[in-house]
């Protein structure tokens, strides 16, 4: 009979133990997923255009560019794509890595900034220049380049502009967007910045014309400038998406603009697209830790009522 008991009270401990485990277990996944996404949403806080907007040349704001460049001397202009989230400072490194994982204000994120190619003079007056950012959900960074893969959309967007660091003389530039492709990262012919000679210069516009997937008839020459914006793309492996532009005197207005309020806001939208995000797994373990709590407090509150019971 004693044995019997000792039997009992030693399966009662495993058993309680094993609940405990089990439970601490589950919240830490709990607490690994919701960290996955808070970490989530801090890094697309960090590249939202609000994170940047007090520095804007162009705003009447408390910050300024001048502000901006004190933070982090490798900023050398702005660029804006009228109708998209891209509207971010540009920054050029000593090479093409540092901005893969720093943002324009010299900090570490996954989400990198908008950089110019380190081989580019920072004035933009190479032939062609390279822009790189990364290809971001909730249309952060160059998300919403892949927007352009839509034909009715390349043609309603067709300016942007350009605020470039010069000592001297203009310095806000037009974009007329005239080209947007898809292709591979290792397109040596296509990322080949700062051609010199006409005809190679020639060849580069001819090569883009043919490969273009979109094309708009914008008089180009090898006397002009042109920028390309470069970002990744899941439709091919190792893909790129590539709009350009030639650069102009001529500044057209954003009839995109629209007023909003600066201040901080939360979109409840976003929010339940940041929770949907979670994989079905975290919510399953939640679920499956809230009843295992559920459980335990439930034989608590019986143990207590037994033991009243048989006092």
């Amino acid at each position: 009979m004693r044995q019997r008991k000792l039997g009992l009270v030693l399966v009662k401990t495993v058993s309680s133990i094993t609940n405990y485990v089990v439970l601490a277990v589950l919240l830490l996944c709990l607490v690994f997923g919701f960290y996955a996404l808070l970490d989530s949403s801090m890094v697309y806080e960090k590249t939202s255009t609000r994170e940047y907007e007090t520095y804007r040349p162009d705003a009447d704001n408390a910050l300024t560019f001048e502000d901006l460049k004190a933070i982090n001397s490798d900023t050398i202009g702005w660029i804006n794509v009228y109708g998209t989230n891209v509207d971010y400072p540009i920054v050029q490194g000593e090479d093409n890595d540092k901005y893969i994982d720093h943002t324009a204000k010299n900090t570490y994120s996954s989400a990198g900034a908008i950089f110019l190619d380190y081989r580019n003079k920072p004035d933009l007056s190479d032939f062609n220049s390279i822009i790189y950012g990364h290809h971001m959900a909730e249309h952060a960074m160059c998300g919403d380049l892949d927007q352009f893969q839509n034909s009715t959309f390349f043609d309603e967007h067709e300016y942007g502009s350009l605020y470039l660091d010069r000592r001297e003389g203009q310095k806000e530039y037009g974009m007329t967007f005239f080209a947007f492709l898809e292709t591979e990262g290792s397109n040596s012919e296509l990322f080949s910045p700062g051609l010199e000679g006409t005809e190679a210069r020639e060849n580069y516009l001819n090569y883009i014309q043919d490969h273009a997937m979109y094309w708009r008839n914008v008089s180009v020459t090898p006397e002009d400038r042109i920028v390309l914006l470069y970002t990744c793309t899941e439709n091919l492996t190792n893909g790129r998406h590539v709009l350009v532009a030639k650069v102009t005197n001529e500044v057209h207005a954003d009839s995109f603009a629209k007023e909003e309020d600066s201040r901080f806001h939360v979109d409840p939208y976003s929010v339940w697209k940041q929770f949907t995000k979670v994989p079905i797994i975290f919510w399953s373990l939640g679920l499956l830790t809230v009843l295992l709590v559920i459980r335990y407090f439930y034989e608590r509150h019986l143990r207590k009522k037994r033991s009243k019971i048989e006092s």
